[in-house]
């Protein structure tokens, strides 16, 4: 190859260029390691390699002597320069003049270079004489087929771009990413790389990065406050604990002076007084062994004081075994009730336990109907505590209230012995208690006992006539001879038949 020949001009020409630009690359990327201590090294590798197989790839086309390969090579010689020229071009703007001015992403870096990548390749295949349109029709074809297989890639893509225009995070930053802690290693055009504490990596999709609430413990200023809570006794004065525990923590390694430490009063426990550390550290990584360090100063700052940490206590009750005559207290308890009322004060005690032995005691609320006027009933309830209240429904469709009933009271007894519908409404004023006698077991008593049998007659005439006067408009109690021989006889003979 002699030195007036085209290809040998066009060779040094070509290497000229790539050194020049490799040489102007050198002192860009010696800035950017002066800048950054991150900076990757062996950036020139790359293209000082392209330049290099340039060279090979033009010696080893003046040595083949096949003219067929000289062009197919001559092509690789372009492609390799043109690679080589590129790169070098690329680090010296985006290390050079950009990177001066501000750092540039390594996502933008590798989208830049991708894209004057292709065009190199369209270049050489342009001077092959390629129809370079449609190559660029077929390329927006096959662009959209793989923009339909690959948009979850290219959602993190996009995602990685919007970031890097006004970037949340830097390398090195510790950002709290949906509860996990990391600090930044790596943010690429795919996804971010975290290191947590535990020495793991995390890779986030830059897809999912965006769509979450990012919290960068790095910024504004490193700093990351610390809450560590203790319980002191009620016994202690709190303003004594918080001045106790403030003067100890100004010397504890990894403890900022600024912002003070400050100790408040959170909340009183069951076991005692709550207080919250508020302290800021710098040193990230070793946020636990930082509590941990205060915890245990508190503990013997506390210790020296005199004071102890409170800790949970249970007082375990255990009730009393009833007595072993608790069915006995409780059927004596329900014998008394009976005998308050005035129609079982005749019966002898030990019919009077029978028929306890049979009731069932109920309890109702305030508010609360026992019984409802016109229902059917077979009870017959005393009452054991509370108040009760007596309605009856009148033509008008009001309620009237003929009678209050206390501990003592006695009522459904009409419907009990005599099998008819309730004539009256009953409801709890308060909290009430009665025994429910059931109609079974007044009729083996009244068999037992034919006086107790002439007594609820009586009872029956006087309570019903009551009713019936209250029902018409009347105040006045109305007494059994007043009710008529009739309506006494016509009770009497449903007494008998229940009897019978």
């Amino acid at each position: 190859m002699k030195l007036d020949d085209p290809d040998f001009l066009s060779l040094m020409t070509g290497l000229g260029a790539g050194l020049v630009m490799l040489a102007a690359a050198w002192v860009a990327d010696r800035r950017r390691r002066r800048r950054e201590e991150d900076a990757p090294r062996g950036q020139l590798r790359f293209p000082a390699a392209m330049l290099v197989l340039h060279g090979l790839v033009v010696g080893l086309r003046e040595t083949m002597p096949a003219p067929a390969m000289d062009e197919k090579l001559s092509l690789l010689a372009l492609f390799v320069l043109l690679v080589s020229v590129t790169r070098s071009g690329l680090i010296v703007v985006l290390d050079g003049a950009l990177g001066s001015i501000q750092k540039v992403p390594d996502i933008l870096r590798d989208i830049t270079w991708f894209a004057l990548l292709f065009l190199c390749a369209m270049a050489t295949l342009g001077r092959a004489g390629a129809d370079l349109g449609s190559l660029l029709t077929t390329s927006a074809l096959i662009t959209a087929v793989l923009g339909l297989a690959m948009q979850e890639t290219l959602g993190n893509l996009v995602a990685g771009l919007a970031m890097q225009a006004r970037p949340p995070f830097q390398p090195g930053d510790w950002i709290d990413v949906g509860g996990q802690l990391g600090m930044v290693r790596e943010f690429n055009w795919r996804a971010t790389h975290l290191r947590t504490q535990d020495e793991t990596e995390i890779v986030v999709p830059n897809g999912q990065l965006a769509r979450a609430n990012i919290v960068n413990i790095s910024r504004p200023v490193p700093l990351l406050r610390r809450n560590i809570r203790f319980q002191g006794p009620y016994e202690v004065p709190p303003g004594r604990v918080i001045e106790l525990v403030l003067a100890g923590l100004a010397d504890i390694p990894g403890v900022l002076v600024q912002p003070a430490p400050s100790v408040l009063v959170e909340r009183y426990d069951q076991s005692g007084v709550e207080y919250w550390i508020r302290v800021f550290i710098e040193d990230i990584p070793n946020r636990d062994a930082i509590d941990s360090a205060v915890r245990v100063r508190v503990w013997y700052l506390l210790a020296r004081a005199g004071i102890n940490i409170p800790y949970p206590t249970r007082t375990l009750l255990i009730p009393p075994a009833p007595p072993a005559n608790a069915a006995e207290i409780e059927l004596d308890r329900r014998v008394s009730a009976l005998a308050q009322v005035d129609v079982f004060a005749v019966v002898p005690r030990a019919q009077l336990r029978g028929l306890a032995a049979e009731a069932k005691v109920e309890h109702y609320c305030s508010g609360e109907a026992v019984v409802r006027q016109g229902d059917p009933g077979e009870d017959l309830y005393v009452v054991v505590a509370g108040s009760l209240e007596v309605l009856v429904h009148q033509a008008s469709g009001t309620e009237r209230s003929i009678s209050d009933l206390g501990p003592g009271g006695l009522f459904g007894e009409i419907s009990a012995l005599g099998g008819s519908a309730r004539a009256a409404t009953v409801r709890a004023r308060s909290t009430s208690e009665l025994l429910a006698v059931p109609r079974d077991a007044l009729q083996a008593l009244v068999q037992a006992d034919p006086a107790l049998l002439e007594a609820l007659s009586v009872r029956l005439v006087r309570r019903q006539a009551e009713i019936a006067s209250h029902i018409q408009g009347g105040h006045d109690t109305i007494g059994p001879d007043e009710a008529g021989p009739d309506l006494l006889d016509r009770i009497r003979a449903i007494f008998t038949r229940s009897t019978s």
